[in-house]
This record gives structure tokens, sequence and C-alpha cells, in this order.
């Protein structure tokens, strides 16, 4: 291990033993022959990595990948199986919430005591307080157990600890993803700082614009293995890769899998029935399928990471198994909460007279459209419908949340529209 090397990790394994029941645990327990009635399960397998002095690191994956069970392992929280784990150097850690703290002490009592786990005095501690509460900002509550706390007073008060006791080394798990925005800004202005100052920062997030402009570099696990380490773009560009290949593969299951013998009948909207909400995906006739589509960046690159101002497009290809007279077809893009956000409709935007379809016909469609949300996380949704009027339709076929689009570009955003808007001051 190099001086400039502050966390060495070498051919890292964590597995755990998995048993169908309770049962199999017991009986492999007293079994005379030592015979196995569990399958190992691998966490982490085979990481090698090695992280120098001053570095602030991103570890990106999808859940289960390995994240957390990593950081948990180079902070001493868990043990590894095989392999090792080197640190050089005073480690302040915010994991998962509840992780070093109790939560019968009070606030100030909880300060003190991960202090002290950290292997601070109390003279120490009692030096840096003002600017732990300063930091936290959460009142006469630091008084008060933390288990009357809410999520987001808990992580003020851990992250205050965390970067306020001049740590060498700061790692962070997701745990920023709990705060409201402004304090997640005021969160990020402090790892800069820390990160000015030399400190060595490790952490685990699903944001790929905060990987993009905090990090110099970044690891992918999947699998509980290294998939892809290097710059942060270039490692995200691999996730976001492997997300569409996966996608595409759960599509091709999807239209292999057999079709039931019997089609509910199609079901139209009534004059009546004018709520745009109420129901409408319970009314599939099945006369036509959208079975692929990709989603290309302005360059157009296929990918699922869209940059925030760019022009963007959407393909699909829909197959019609019955006659439609009227075909229409839809992009949606919603929040994940489910709010209409983005969409292009054929009919409702733009009248197209697309022409009667029949059974075996083939149709391409390109949405084309700028990206006006702001970074985030949002889902895609297609539909192709038959419409006589805006609320007399049938809907032929859905696809709802069919992929999830992260939108990049921006470090701080306003709400959920991007306005490129100019300012004038006199």
């Amino acid at each position: 291990m190099s001086d400039k090397t502050v966390i060495d990790v070498c051919n890292l394994t964590k597995t755990y033993k998995l048993y169908d029941s309770s049962r199999d645990r017991l009986k492999e327990a007293l079994h005379p022959l030592r015979k196995k009635y569990h399958q190992e399960f691998y966490a982490i397998k085979d990481v090698t990595l090695s992280i120098c002095r001053g570095e602030t690191v991103g570890i990106i994956g999808q859940n289960g990948a390995g994240k957390s069970t990593l950081l948990k392992m180079i902070t001493g929280v868990l043990t590894p199986s095989t392999g090792s784990v080197t640190v050089n150097g005073r480690i302040s850690a915010l994991l998962e919430l509840g992780a070093g703290f109790n939560p019968q002490l009070t606030g100030l009592e909880n300060v003190y005591f991960n202090g002290t786990l950290m292997g601070y005095t109390h003279a120490q501690i009692d030096d840096k307080l003002q600017e732990i509460l300063s930091f936290a900002d959460i009142g006469d509550f630091i008084r008060q157990p933390v288990k009357t706390y809410s999520s987001g007073m808990f992580v003020r008060l851990a992250f205050a600890v965390a970067v306020n006791v001049e740590p060498e080394i700061l790692i962070v798990d997701e745990a920023l993803s709990v705060g409201d925005m402004m304090f997640q800004a005021k969160c990020y202005d402090k790892i800069r700082d820390l990160m000015s100052n030399g400190v060595t920062t490790l952490f685990v997030t699903h944001n790929m614009n905060t990987i993009s402009s905090l990090c110099n570099r970044a690891y992918m696990l999947d699998g509980g293995r290294v998939f892809a380490q290097g710059p942060p773009n270039e490692v995200a560009q691999a996730y976001f890769r492997l997300q569409r290949e996966r996608e595409h593969a759960r599509q091709a299951i999807t239209s292999a899998t057999p079709k039931p013998a019997s089609q509910e009948p199609a079901k139209t909207t009534t004059q009546q029935e004018k709520n745009p909400t109420a129901g409408k995906e319970n009314f599939i006739s099945g006369a036509a399928e959208i079975i692929e589509f990709k989603v290309f960046d302005e360059d157009g690159a296929e990918t699922v990471a869209l940059q925030t101002g760019s022009t963007f497009s959407v393909w699909m290809k829909v197959v019609f198994r019955d006659t439609v007279m009227t075909p229409c077809v839809g992009m949606m893009i919603k929040s994940l909460q489910g709010q209409n956000l983005l969409g292009v409709h054929s009919y409702h935007e733009r009248r197209m007279h697309i022409g009667a379809k029949h059974h075996n016909d083939e149709m391409m469609v390109t949405f084309k459209c700028k990206m006006l949300l702001n970074p985030g996380k949002y889902l895609l949704n297609l539909s192709i419908s038959e419409h006589s009027t805006d609320y007399e339709y049938t809907s032929i076929d859905v696809k709802s949340s069919i992929a999830v689009l992260e939108v990049y570009g921006k470090e701080f955003a306003f709400g959920l529209v991007h306005n490129n808007g100019s300012i004038s001051i006199q």
C-alpha cells in the first residue's frame, strides 16, 4: 500500500448462507456428517480497488449489486469472508439511517456517543459542537430522543456529525436522498469544501449527475463484482447500456410469451366518460402490440440518459393483430409518482390521420421532442389506441413504465421544468 493510497481493497468476498427454512439451518447444525443444507450467496465477489488520498470516488450499480456491503466492509461494520481491506486514515461514515446512533438517547447525547466511537475526546467534541448544531439546524429537538425524529431530522444530525469532525475519509451511502432539496445542496457544498481540503470521499448514489459533477473516478458494481471503472461519464454510460440491454432482454421474453387464447372484447368510452384519468388502461383491445422500443439522444446514440434542454427521440415498432381503422400513437413521460409531465400524441396534439391498418401490418413510429424537464428520474410510457373524438376511443396496447429515463445536465435546479431564460439587471 503506497503512501498515496488510503483505501486498498484486495480480492474482497462476502458470502451469506441461504436456507430454504429454519429447519434446514437446524438440520445442518446437527448433522453428524456436516451435510450442507444451504446455498451460498455472494454479496461481494473478488472485488479489488484502490482509492488515493484526496480523491472523490462514486460507487454505482443497481439495487442488490453489493454497493452497501462493500462500504460496510471498508468501514469495519462487516467482516469479509475472504480478502482484505486496508484503510490509512480516520473514517467518518454515514451509512443507512440508524447506523451508529442509539434511538433511546437524545440527539445531543448521540453527538458525543458517535464522536467517541470515532476516537474523539469529550473536549474535542465540545470544540466542534456549535458547528455540528448549526449545520444540523434542528432546534430544540437536539435535546429530544432520536427515536422521535423524522428521517429528515435524523439525516441532518447524522451528516452534521460526519462532516464536522475533521474526517480524513468520508463515506456516504445514499443517506442524502432523504433530506430536502436545500439541505442536499448544503451537503454537497460541504462535500466540495472537504474535497478542496484534501478529504478522500467515497459515496454511493443513483444520481448520475452527481457522479459526473463531483467524482474524479467511479466504480460500477453488478452481481457483487466490479463491472466497470474509470472516468465518471464512461462508467455512467456503461451503467445505462447495461440497463438498456436488460430492458431489451425483458421485452424479448415478454413478446415471446404466448398470448391467452381468448381476448377480452374491446370497450369504448362514451361521451359521459370524460375524465381523462379514469381507468383508461383497463380498456385494452389487443388489436395491435408495441413489440420494441428505443430511446436516442440528439447525437443518435441509443441511451436512457438524456441531457436537459437537448433534443431526443423515442422509436417504437407496432405489429397489428387485427384491423384498426383509425390508429393513434402516444408517448408520455411521467414522474415516479405517476404525474403526466411531457407527452406527444398523434391525435390529441397533431390530429394526424395514419390510415387503416390490418392483420400482420407493421408500423415504425418515431416521437421527437425537446427534453423540457430538469434533472431527475422519470418513467417512459408508450401507447397505441383508436380514436373517434378526444373522449371516445379504444386503448389497444399500453406499455406503462417501460423504461426509467435519467435526465442530467444541471448541478442544481428549481422545479420540474427546464427554463433557459435570460436575466436583465439595471
